[in-house]
This record gives C-alpha cells, sequence and structure tokens, in this order.
C-alpha cells in the first residue's frame, strides 16, 4: 500500500501542476483554417482539464481512503477490490462488479 500511496501523491502533484497552466492561444485568427485549429487545440485542452481534474479528485478520494483505512474496499458492496485492480488503476473505488453495474 506504501507504493500506491507513493505513486498517488506523485500523480496528484503532477496534476495539480500541469492544470494550473495558464490558458493559451485567446486572441483570435485572420485565417479561417489556422482559427479552426486554433478553436480544436482549446476544446483539446478543455477536454483534457476535465479528465485531469476527475482523475485527480479520485486520486484524492483514494489518499483520503488510505488515511482513513478504508482503501482498497469497494464503496458500494464493502467488498475487497482485486490487488491487480489497484495495480493498474489505483484510485479505484469499486470492485470490478460493481463498477460494471454503474457504469451500465
Amino acid at each position: 500500500m506504501r507504493r500506491q500511496r507513493t505513486w498517488l501523491e506523485r500523480e496528484a502533484a503532477w496534476l495539480r501542476r500541469h492544470l494550473a497552466q495558464p490558458e493559451e492561444e485567446t486572441e483570435r485568427l485572420a485565417d479561417p483554417a489556422d482559427e479552426a485549429q486554433r478553436i480544436a487545440r482549446c476544446a483539446l485542452r478543455a477536454d483534457l482539464f476535465i479528465r485531469g481534474s476527475r482523475t485527480l479528485r479520485a486520486i484524492d478520494e483514494a489518499l483520503d481512503a488510505i488515511a482513513v483505512g478504508d482503501y482498497g474496499i469497494c464503496i458500494d458492496c464493502d467488498g475487497p477490490i482485486p490487488q491487480r485492480r489497484l495495480e493498474l488503476t489505483p484510485w479505484a473505488r469499486r470492485c470490478v462488479a460493481c463498477q460494471a453495474a454503474v457504469e451500465e
């Protein structure tokens, strides 16, 4: 668990640094093709920011679970989350069955 907590802390720090970077390219461009590319880049950055923010929130929840001793316990069924799942997704808060039910 120490290894996972260390990884989660490093990943959270990395995300915080990168999510705090200032927005770029705010001025409109005269060429319509260049403007379309600028808009596409802005949309991509917005999507990455949203995904990064969600991941950061999940990591913070996992670190909180470690602190209170609930890490590795499914938040829905209170069953254990398999170690292999936690190795692949250290911020997982649900077992595979409960996560599949949520996604359906």
